[in-house]
């Protein structure tokens, strides 16, 4: 639910010199992945609070499915934004996708949120994760475990 947090704030904050955060890490997100046709202006916008932004998605993510059926729209966290491969919209400079498809939680099958807190779990989106935070990771588009 922090996303929902995070797109009311950013509206709310103004832009200051240097950002407030040198990072920002978005994982998992249920919110919605596009305004209409276009990408959240919120995300958008985060250049303006943020040196740079890592968004974590998972189209294997069963929470996000079932989301996506009960809101009626694609979800941030499943799909990435609508148009993310648009370098105009999100510079690469400013912004990294991470898919995170390819990876596996090695929980039991029947826990319902075994899809869902892979940023979390598993080691590789947690390494990658903290590559980001020390401005080591690679930029664009970056795929885990494919």
């Amino acid at each position: 639910m922090g996303h929902v947090v995070l797109e009311g704030a950013m509206a709310a904050l103004p832009p200051v010199e240097g950002g407030y955060f040198d990072h920002a890490a978005l994982a998992a997100g249920d919110s919605g992945w596009a305004n209409g046709v276009h990408p959240p202006a919120w995300l958008r916008g985060l250049p303006r609070h943020a040196l740079g932004t890592s968004l974590y998605f998972s189209d294997e993510d069963q929470i996000l499915r079932l989301s996506e059926q009960v809101n009626g729209l694609q979800r941030l966290g499943k799909d990435g934004p609508i148009g993310r491969q648009d370098t105009t919209l999100f510079p690469t400079g400013a912004f990294r996708f991470v898919d995170c498809a390819g990876v596996q939680d090695r929980v039991p099958e029947l826990e319902l949120d075994r899809t869902h807190q892979y940023y979390r779990r598993i080691p590789a989106v947690r390494d990658d994760i903290a590559a980001a935070f020390a401005g080591t990771a690679p930029v664009g588009t970056t795929i885990l475990g494919g």
